[in-house]
């Protein structure tokens, strides 16, 4: 319905998601990450990269990361993980909140080096 159509915050909310996936993306490093990436620990320093602009949000049962044209769901019990790796520079996947237990944890780190959102710092970013 066009009431539906003209809500604002639905309006603004898919100008972001345009936006977000028209972004440039700089994967310097990616595939020494994608090696590295079976050695991941909960202790391993990861990166965000540097310059790329993420949104969280939920969607009926799930949580989405937005970045770079892609779109990682995972199960709405996992949004402040999500949500503090796009508030985070750097940190350790042992860091995020115990909403994911640690494999869990490891789990979600391991998909966000995979789709290029996360580094291991195998080349500086």
């Amino acid at each position: 319905t066009l009431p539906r159509q003209l809500e604002p915050e639905r309006l603004i909310d898919e100008a972001v998601t345009y936006a977000l996936s028209g972004q440039q993306v700089d994967l310097t490093g990616h595939l020494l990450d994608l090696e590295a990436e079976p050695r991941l620990s909960l202790e391993t320093t990861v990166y965000r990269r540097h310059g790329t602009v993420c949104r969280v949000a939920r969607e009926n049962s799930s949580a989405c990361l937005y970045f770079n044209g892609k779109v990682v769901r995972a199960p709405a019990y996992a949004e402040a993980a999500m949500r503090y790796t796009v508030a985070a520079a750097n940190f350790k996947p042992t860091d995020l909140p115990d909403c994911l237990d640690d494999p869990g944890k490891v789990s979600l780190v391991r998909a966000l080096i995979r789709e290029g959102l996360l580094t291991m710092g195998c080349a500086l970013v």
